[in-house]
This record gives structure tokens, sequence and C-alpha cells, in this order.
């Protein structure tokens, strides 16, 4: 893979419910991500990006790394390897992520696009991902999250709930404009979920990164519960555009079905 996934969303982008929350647990979050975001920073750099004084960011720090979860590299913070085994017991927890998972290892490359397998968390995407390959910075990561109407995975996913789900993780999360292609209102994202039942896949053209196409569809099992989803996709300048809406589709459609018979 040889394209640059880059996340539009950052932790600048507050959390969109209005469940209440404890406003020291936030900051401690938006502490550790600051670290992952800045790769590592000084007390100033964290307490910049955050906006919050050097001093609570000191205690924050001073705590994450007596728990083992920071570590500390001459006077920079860095997130530590305690996170993977919490994001190890996440990925593997059920027995449905286990076979998801798997899948996604299993599956050749299409034509050198990317493969990405994400499952629904709290009305969110987040991304399930196989053995890292050369480049870890390279497509989205493990745990990535996306706004599920802006991606194809995240859209097939929405297509399979019902009505008021859908409705409700809009009131929750919005129609946020990821890009200038970005579904935005309720009636066109009703209309293009209906599109999507009857075809059994999704596309994204442009609506969660500027320039990259994806198709996603969803993979549920004999109960029609719906796991996950999976999309391919890549920089639009690399895709054909008859393989990519005319034959990709039913070739992702038959592995897809191929996996759900196995379940």
């Amino acid at each position: 893979m040889n394209f640059i996934w880059v996340s539009p969303h950052n932790s600048t982008m507050r959390r969109q419910s209005d469940s209440p929350s404890l406003q020291t647990v936030d900051n401690c979050f938006d502490i550790i991500e600051a670290l992952k975001e800045l790769d590592g920073a000084r007390v100033t750099e964290v307490a910049d990006h955050v906006g919050l004084s050097k001093s609570s960011v000191h205690k924050h720090l001073i705590t994450l790394k007596r728990r083992g979860y920071v570590t500390m590299e001459s006077d920079e913070y860095y997130v530590s390897l305690r996170f993977s085994n919490l994001a190890e017991y996440a990925k593997y927890r059920t027995a449905s992520r286990r076979k998801l998972f798997q899948f996604s290892k299993s599956l050749p490359e299409f034509a050198g696009l990317q493969v990405g397998v994400i499952i629904e968390e709290n009305g969110r995407g987040s991304y399930l991902k196989p053995e890292l390959d050369e480049n870890p910075f390279t497509g989205p990561q493990a745990g990535s999250r996306v706004y599920l109407h802006g991606t194809a995975a995240g859209k097939a996913i929405l297509a399979t709930l019902p009505e008021e789900t859908v409705d409700r993780i809009v009131d929750i999360w919005g129609l946020p404009q990821l890009t200038s292609q970005t579904i935005t209102d309720r009636e066109t994202l009703r209309a293009e979920l209906k599109s999507i039942r009857s075809n059994e896949f999704a596309f994204n053209n442009g609506e969660n990164n500027e320039g990259i196409r994806a198709i996603g569809t969803a993979i549920t099992d004999s109960n029609d519960t719906t796991l996950g989803a999976i999309s391919v996709g890549g920089p639009q300048y690399r895709i054909d555009d008859t393989w990519f809406e005319e034959e990709l589709p039913y070739d992702l459609l038959d592995r897809v079905e191929e996996f759900e018979r196995e379940l």
C-alpha cells in the first residue's frame, strides 16, 4: 500500500453527546490522544495542544506514568506499550471480532487497494486491522474511529440498522461535513441507505478524505446480525471507473457471502 491515510478528525473535535461526563476523565483522554498526535511531547506542548494549564497536564502525566500508561524519554512523554494489552483484548474480545480479523487477513489485494474492516461502536466506526505492513502509518490503524455516514463501510452498516437507530446515531453525532462530498442532511442519507439496501454495497467518493474512493458491504451472521463491514479503496487516480463500479462490487460480495456461509 503506498498512499497515506490522514484522519481529518482529531481530539479537537469534541464529543457531541449530551450525556453527562466527568471533565477530569475527558481531560485525561485528551492528553493521551495529544501524546499520540504529537508523537511525544513536553508538558508545555501538551498543555498548549489541549488548552489546559501546565500544572494540570503535569499531574495527569505523572499519574499516567505511575500507572504505566505513559513513558518518559528525556523530557518528553510518550504513550506506553501498556495500551497494547487493552487494545488486543478489545480487538479479540468476541468470537465474531476474531473471525472478522482473520477474514481481513485472508483477503488478497484488490489491485493494490487497501482493504479495511470496521465495526460499529457507540455510533461510530472502529477499524480492525491485520498485521502491520512495512509502513505502520499507512492506512487507518486499529481502533481508528470514523463517522459512519462518511465511509463506504460505515454507510453499509447504517443500511442494516433500523431507521430509529440511524436517527439516534445522527442525533448524537450529527452529520459533520468531512469533505465537499460528504452527505450532511438526513433526507439525502435516507435515500442513500435505501439504495445501499437494494444493491447490498455502498460507495464512498471522497466523502471522508478528498481524492479517496471506496466500496463497502456489510457482514452479517446467520441471524442477520451485523458483525461489521468491509471496504476496499484507494486514491481515485489509481481506480478504473468501470472495474470499480461494475466488477469490484460483485467480487467483494462473493467473498463476503463465502465468509458468511462459514460462520
